[in-house]
């Protein structure tokens, strides 16, 4: 079962829209009802985020003293875990249910289903900020703010559909309080692919799940969770039979770089030979073949510094702007610069996706049922590639985005160390520094085996299991009294 998330914006709070179109086409609220309903949800949505980042702040709070009084019993009794001390503590209710309970008498008449979901949520964050040392002084208490999510349970989340005007409008129904649903008209445009999710959730092809509603710069979205079987994504979609062609016993290296950020190498684990042109038979370095199972990364980094470019001229611009320009000051000063930075991350954000989508066809193409790729810390390396990987790309995006779209397939994302996946050579075996003279070209020392750097470690990240790790054999030093 695949899960996923699906993000609507949310253009009214009603069963129906009320719209109707201007001579110019344009879609408006003309209807008095419509605007009342519109602002009494408003304010219904807005307390109910109040009440509920309220009660779960105090939620916090009071976890936070519950566990320092668990664990002086705990340094007391020599009691070695928190939630069976817990337990005795409340008499045997588990945390989890404590907050459920302790959640629900603080937010009296709302559904008890829908707390519980917030619950979730705060004992989650609290358990996170316990791992970040929490009680060591590492990181402050955890805090909810006006702008955080409503929560709804699964079973309080319907997505319905009704014919208006001979148009078809698609809506969510939400159970809000006790005897009160809230209909959150949800907008599509320029995103048919959420549209269609929708449709497939209506219709109940996919699952639905929990969902979210958030507030951003005053504007209202919904998150809603989906699930479904990969066979149902791919018989909707017109690939019948895919799954029975995908071989888990079938790899598809990919190594991440400088040059070309992904080499894609696919590659039969049972008759260890390379794929050139559809056939399984021996490797063939072709140009053409190299360019097949490459991706260049030159126009991330060349956008990049064009725009760059162009804020810090902006930037020196500003300066010398007349007054009346400024407005508000500061905030109406940066806002032409704040335009280029979603510039630069919507073209990774479009990046991404086209490269994702390419690494799980090419896997799709050659039959492979696992998709192995590096798995780069998190944290900032000296290593030239990484940096680029995580300043220039965001490589974390990319990963997701990969397990994402494998996922629909049923094709298994795993993770390898990629240490010297680069130096060894994936014919022999043989690792050294001295095989990798240039960065495209790959010459192995000790058995001559020559091909395209990038291609060879995404061979080696294709034979390398998740748990395996390439040792580099250190060179014995030889001392002058022992020569």
């Amino acid at each position: 079962m695949v899960t996923k998330v699906v993000k609507c914006k949310v253009v009214g709070f009603d069963s129906l829209p009320f719209e109707k179109k201007d001579a110019a086409g344009n879609a408006k609220i003309n209807n008095k009802k419509a605007k009342e309903a519109w602002n009494r949800n408003i304010e219904m949505i807005d307390q109910a985020v109040k009440d509920f980042v309220a009660a779960k702040n105090r939620g916090i709070t009071y976890l936070f003293t519950e566990s320092i009084k668990i664990q002086d019993a705990m340094d007391a009794s020599g009691e070695s875990s928190f939630y069976d001390a817990w337990k005795k503590m409340h008499g045997g209710t588990q945390l989890r249910t404590t907050m459920d309970h302790f959640l629900v008498k603080e937010l009296p008449g709302y559904l008890a289903e829908n707390v519980c979901e917030s619950s979730g949520r705060l004992v989650t964050r609290f358990n996170q900020a316990k791992k970040d040392g929490l009680f060591k002084g590492c990181v402050s208490l955890p805090s909810f703010r006006d702008n955080a999510a409503l929560d709804f349970r699964g079973s309080s989340v319907k997505i319905k559909q009704e014919t208006i005007n001979g148009e078809e409008k698609l809506y969510v129904e939400l159970r809000f309080k006790r005897g009160i649903k809230l209909h959150c008209n949800i907008d599509f445009s320029g995103n048919n692919g959420a549209k269609a999710i929708a449709k497939r959730v209506c219709n109940g092809e996919y699952k639905s799940g929990t969902a979210s509603i958030v507030k951003r710069k005053g504007k209202y979205f919904i998150y809603i969770c989906y699930s479904f079987e990969p066979e149902t994504y791919m018989r909707l979609n017109g690939m019948d039979g895919l799954a029975e062609k995908l071989d888990t016993k079938r790899i598809l290296g990919v190594d991440l770089g400088l040059a070309k950020p992904v080499a894609m190498q696919p590659y039969d684990s049972i008759s260890q030979k390379y794929l050139s042109g559809g056939k399984n038979d021996e490797f063939v370095n072709t140009e053409e073949y190299t360019n097949r199972f490459t991706i260049s990364g030159d126009q991330i980094t060349a956008f990049r510094k064009q725009v760059e470019k162009r804020k810090r001229a902006l930037q020196r611009d500003l300066r010398d702007v007349s007054p009346g320009h400024t407005g508000k000051g500061r905030i109406k000063r940066i806002k032409p610069v704040e335009t280029f930075k979603d510039r630069i991350a919507n073209f990774r954000n479009t990046t991404n996706f086209i490269y994702a989508k390419r690494i799980v066809d090419t896997a799709i193409k050659y039959h492979c049922g696992i998709i192995r790729i590096e798995a780069l810390t998190i944290d900032v390396s000296s290593r030239k590639s990484e940096r680029f990987l995580k300043t220039d790309w965001t490589y974390y995006d990319l990963q997701q985005k990969i397990e994402s779209r494998a996922a629909n397939f049923g094709i298994v994302v795993q993770k390898v160390k990629p240490n010297y996946t680069s130096q060894k050579c994936s014919k022999c075996g043989h690792v050294s520094a001295d095989n990798r003279k240039d960065q495209s070209h790959f010459k192995c020392v000790s058995c001559g085996f020559e091909m395209n750097a990038d291609l060879n470690a995404a061979r080696n990240i294709a034979t390398l299991s998740p748990t395996d790790k390439i040792n580099k054999k250190k060179k014995r030093e030889v001392k002058d009294d022992q020569v």
